[in-house]
């Protein structure tokens, strides 16, 4: 995982779910629930976009991202 500035870099699912910047990346927890002023945003992404990336994953790989 990178670090920028001291702060964690992360992906924002649907406005709700904060993750590690990588489709099988680790749940860190929700946005109303974290202080995000120690996380660098590096992707927002909808839930459609980040299903996708699942869908994707599976496709080269033969089965579902593992987190």
């Amino acid at each position: 995982m990178e670090v920028v500035d001291d702060k964690e870099e992360v992906w924002v699912v649907a406005d709700t779910f904060v993750m590690e910047p990588a489709v099988c990346g680790l749940l860190l927890g929700e946005v109303p629930d974290l202080d995000m002023h120690q996380f660098t945003v590096v992707r927002r992404l909808s839930r459609t976009e980040f299903d996708s990336l699942v869908e994707e994953y599976f496709a080269e790989n033969g089965r579902y991202p593992e987190s």
